[in-house]
Protein backbone atom coordinates (compact mmCIF):
# COMPACT_ATOMS: atom_id res chain seq x y z
CA UNK A 1 0.00 0.00 0.00
CA UNK A 2 1.48 3.39 -0.92
CA UNK A 3 1.58 6.06 2.07
CA UNK A 4 0.65 9.14 0.66
CA UNK A 5 2.72 11.76 1.78
CA UNK A 6 2.18 15.56 2.44
CA UNK A 7 4.01 18.23 0.50
CA UNK A 8 6.97 19.79 2.24
CA UNK A 9 5.76 23.02 0.40
CA UNK A 10 3.15 24.06 -1.00
CA UNK A 11 2.81 26.95 -3.67
CA UNK A 12 -0.15 28.48 -1.19
CA UNK A 13 2.99 28.25 1.98
CA UNK A 14 5.48 29.32 -0.43
CA UNK A 15 3.37 32.86 -1.49
CA UNK A 16 2.43 33.81 1.65
CA UNK A 17 5.97 33.56 3.11
CA UNK A 18 7.12 35.78 0.28
CA UNK A 19 4.20 38.29 1.20
CA UNK A 20 4.52 38.03 4.44
CA UNK A 21 8.45 38.22 4.27
CA UNK A 22 8.24 41.09 1.59
CA UNK A 23 10.71 39.14 -0.77
CA UNK A 24 10.83 38.89 -4.19
CA UNK A 25 11.19 35.78 -5.99
CA UNK A 26 14.53 36.97 -7.80
CA UNK A 27 16.17 37.58 -3.82
CA UNK A 28 14.81 33.88 -2.96
CA UNK A 29 16.94 32.50 -6.19
CA UNK A 30 19.91 34.49 -5.52
CA UNK A 31 19.53 32.98 -1.91
CA UNK A 32 18.63 29.74 -2.30
CA UNK A 33 20.86 29.19 -5.69
CA UNK A 34 17.17 27.86 -7.38
CA UNK A 35 16.22 29.13 -10.85
CA UNK A 36 13.86 32.47 -10.06
CA UNK A 37 11.94 30.44 -13.55
CA UNK A 38 11.67 27.44 -11.34
CA UNK A 39 10.57 29.66 -8.61
CA UNK A 40 7.91 31.82 -10.68
CA UNK A 41 6.31 28.71 -12.52
CA UNK A 42 6.03 27.07 -9.18
CA UNK A 43 4.20 30.22 -7.48
CA UNK A 44 2.10 29.65 -10.64
CA UNK A 45 1.01 26.22 -10.42
CA UNK A 46 3.29 25.68 -13.72
CA UNK A 47 5.74 23.34 -11.84
CA UNK A 48 6.17 20.81 -9.49
CA UNK A 49 9.41 21.47 -7.28
CA UNK A 50 11.51 18.08 -6.39
CA UNK A 51 11.30 17.22 -2.85
CA UNK A 52 14.93 18.56 -2.04
CA UNK A 53 14.33 21.78 -3.29
CA UNK A 54 10.89 22.06 -1.51
CA UNK A 55 12.81 21.38 1.93
CA UNK A 56 15.40 23.66 0.95
CA UNK A 57 12.83 26.50 0.38
CA UNK A 58 11.10 25.25 3.83
CA UNK A 59 14.43 25.62 5.63
CA UNK A 60 15.21 28.63 4.01
CA UNK A 61 12.00 30.95 5.50
CA UNK A 62 12.29 29.18 8.42
CA UNK A 63 15.19 30.84 9.26
CA UNK A 64 13.79 33.90 8.41
CA UNK A 65 10.80 32.84 10.81
CA UNK A 66 8.21 31.91 9.37
CA UNK A 67 5.67 29.54 11.05
CA UNK A 68 4.40 27.07 8.49
CA UNK A 69 0.99 25.32 9.76
CA UNK A 70 1.01 21.68 8.33
CA UNK A 71 -2.24 21.01 9.12
CA UNK A 72 -3.52 23.61 6.86
CA UNK A 73 -5.80 21.90 3.82
CA UNK A 74 -3.64 21.46 0.54
CA UNK A 75 -4.45 23.38 -2.32
CA UNK A 76 -8.18 23.52 -3.77
CA UNK A 77 -6.79 23.55 -7.28
CA UNK A 78 -4.86 20.87 -7.03
CA UNK A 79 -7.29 18.87 -5.18
CA UNK A 80 -9.61 19.84 -7.89
CA UNK A 81 -7.65 18.54 -10.30
CA UNK A 82 -7.21 22.16 -12.18
CA UNK A 83 -5.14 22.76 -15.36
CA UNK A 84 -2.43 25.27 -13.78
CA UNK A 85 -2.61 27.62 -16.99
CA UNK A 86 -6.36 28.84 -16.10
CA UNK A 87 -6.08 27.91 -12.46
CA UNK A 88 -6.52 31.22 -10.27
CA UNK A 89 -3.26 33.15 -8.99
CA UNK A 90 -3.00 32.15 -5.31
CA UNK A 91 -3.12 35.61 -4.28
CA UNK A 92 -6.88 36.01 -5.74
CA UNK A 93 -7.64 32.44 -4.42
CA UNK A 94 -6.45 33.86 -0.89
CA UNK A 95 -9.18 36.46 -0.85
CA UNK A 96 -12.04 35.65 1.22
CA UNK A 97 -15.60 37.60 1.01
CA UNK A 98 -15.20 39.34 -2.14
CA UNK A 99 -17.18 43.16 -2.12
CA UNK A 100 -16.10 44.06 -5.97
CA UNK A 101 -13.90 42.96 -8.61
CA UNK A 102 -12.62 44.71 -11.91
CA UNK A 103 -13.40 43.22 -15.46
CA UNK A 104 -10.58 41.51 -16.95
CA UNK A 105 -10.09 41.93 -20.90
CA UNK A 106 -11.55 38.03 -22.42
CA UNK A 107 -8.33 38.35 -24.77
CA UNK A 108 -6.10 38.29 -21.89
CA UNK A 109 -5.36 34.36 -20.68
CA UNK A 110 -4.92 33.11 -17.49
CA UNK A 111 -1.26 32.53 -17.36
CA UNK A 112 -0.78 36.28 -18.45
CA UNK A 113 -3.05 37.19 -15.35
CA UNK A 114 -0.69 34.91 -13.19
CA UNK A 115 2.63 36.25 -14.64
CA UNK A 116 1.27 39.76 -14.28
CA UNK A 117 0.12 39.27 -10.49
CA UNK A 118 3.09 37.69 -9.96
CA UNK A 119 4.83 40.89 -11.20
CA UNK A 120 2.65 43.54 -9.13
CA UNK A 121 3.32 41.19 -6.31
CA UNK A 122 7.61 41.54 -6.67
CA UNK A 123 7.18 45.46 -7.42
CA UNK A 124 4.75 45.71 -4.01
CA UNK A 125 8.29 43.76 -2.31
CA UNK A 126 10.33 46.15 -3.64
CA UNK A 127 8.11 49.39 -2.80
CA UNK A 128 7.66 47.97 0.81
CA UNK A 129 11.48 48.58 0.97
CA UNK A 130 11.91 51.88 -0.64
CA UNK A 131 8.73 53.04 2.03
CA UNK A 132 10.91 52.43 4.82
CA UNK A 133 13.92 54.53 2.96
CA UNK A 134 14.63 57.83 5.52
CA UNK A 135 14.10 61.00 3.97
CA UNK A 136 18.04 62.71 4.19
CA UNK A 137 18.73 66.02 2.55
CA UNK A 138 21.70 67.99 1.40
CA UNK A 139 23.81 70.12 3.60
CA UNK A 140 22.43 73.97 2.93
CA UNK A 141 23.66 77.28 3.65
CA UNK A 142 20.14 78.66 3.94
CA UNK A 143 17.00 77.08 5.36
CA UNK A 144 15.92 73.80 4.60
CA UNK A 145 18.31 72.01 1.51
CA UNK A 146 17.11 69.50 -1.17
CA UNK A 147 16.94 65.92 -1.29
CA UNK A 148 20.00 63.90 -1.55
CA UNK A 149 20.66 62.48 -4.92
CA UNK A 150 20.15 58.85 -3.00
CA UNK A 151 16.81 60.05 -1.63
CA UNK A 152 16.11 61.48 -5.36
CA UNK A 153 16.75 57.94 -7.13
CA UNK A 154 14.31 56.39 -4.13
CA UNK A 155 11.27 58.19 -5.07
CA UNK A 156 12.11 58.05 -8.62
CA UNK A 157 12.52 54.13 -8.35
CA UNK A 158 9.10 54.35 -6.03
CA UNK A 159 7.09 56.41 -8.74
CA UNK A 160 8.05 54.00 -11.21
CA UNK A 161 6.87 50.78 -9.51
CA UNK A 162 3.83 52.33 -8.78
CA UNK A 163 2.70 53.71 -12.46
CA UNK A 164 3.76 50.44 -13.83
CA UNK A 165 1.54 48.52 -11.75
CA UNK A 166 -1.31 51.38 -12.60
CA UNK A 167 -0.23 50.74 -16.25
CA UNK A 168 0.00 46.43 -16.19
CA UNK A 169 -3.62 46.57 -13.99
CA UNK A 170 -4.88 48.97 -16.72
CA UNK A 171 -3.51 46.67 -19.79
CA UNK A 172 -5.24 43.53 -18.10
CA UNK A 173 -8.77 45.12 -18.32
CA UNK A 174 -8.21 45.87 -22.40
CA UNK A 175 -7.56 49.57 -21.62
CA UNK A 176 -6.37 50.04 -25.53
CA UNK A 177 -3.72 52.88 -24.83
CA UNK A 178 -0.73 51.33 -24.89
CA UNK A 179 -1.81 48.64 -27.15
CA UNK A 180 0.70 49.22 -30.04
CA UNK A 181 3.79 51.29 -30.19
CA UNK A 182 4.05 54.60 -31.18
CA UNK A 183 3.80 55.38 -34.99
CA UNK A 184 7.28 57.60 -35.35
CA UNK A 185 10.83 56.87 -34.45
CA UNK A 186 10.79 59.71 -32.43
CA UNK A 187 8.41 60.51 -29.44
CA UNK A 188 5.11 62.85 -30.82
CA UNK A 189 3.13 62.84 -27.38
CA UNK A 190 2.62 62.11 -23.81
CA UNK A 191 1.50 58.61 -24.76
CA UNK A 192 4.49 57.78 -26.49
CA UNK A 193 7.16 58.43 -23.98
CA UNK A 194 5.44 56.65 -21.31
CA UNK A 195 5.03 53.71 -23.92
CA UNK A 196 8.50 53.64 -24.33
CA UNK A 197 8.90 54.23 -20.43
CA UNK A 198 6.78 50.77 -19.33
CA UNK A 199 7.37 49.25 -22.84
CA UNK A 200 9.52 46.20 -21.17
CA UNK A 201 7.32 45.92 -18.33
CA UNK A 202 4.62 45.56 -20.51
CA UNK A 203 6.59 42.78 -22.70
CA UNK A 204 7.96 40.90 -19.50
CA UNK A 205 4.13 41.18 -18.46
CA UNK A 206 3.22 38.99 -21.70
CA UNK A 207 0.80 42.50 -22.42
CA UNK A 208 2.26 43.70 -25.73
CA UNK A 209 4.18 41.06 -28.31
CA UNK A 210 7.63 42.45 -28.32
CA UNK A 211 7.28 43.26 -31.75
CA UNK A 212 4.76 44.75 -33.69
CA UNK A 213 5.00 46.75 -36.83
CA UNK A 214 3.94 50.02 -38.09
CA UNK A 215 1.19 48.77 -40.08
CA UNK A 216 -0.76 46.63 -37.37
CA UNK A 217 -0.42 49.94 -35.20
CA UNK A 218 -1.51 51.83 -38.00
CA UNK A 219 -4.55 49.43 -38.10
CA UNK A 220 -5.11 49.43 -34.67
CA UNK A 221 -5.12 45.27 -34.49
CA UNK A 222 -5.07 44.26 -30.89
CA UNK A 223 -0.94 42.87 -29.58
CA UNK A 224 -2.45 41.64 -26.31
CA UNK A 225 -2.15 37.74 -25.91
Amino acid sequence: MAIKKAEILSRADFDEAVVTLRLNVSEIAKETGIPRTYLSEFRNGDRKLRPERQAKLRDYFEAKGVVFDDAREPDPAAVAGEDPATALHPRVQAVQGIRLHFPIADTVPAEIVNKAVEMMDDADARLATLLKTNVTRDDGLFGEAGFTDEFKAALQEAFGLLAGGYVIFRMLRGWPAFGVKPLAEQPETLRDVLFSTFNQTLIDAGLIEPEENAEAAAEGVEVTK
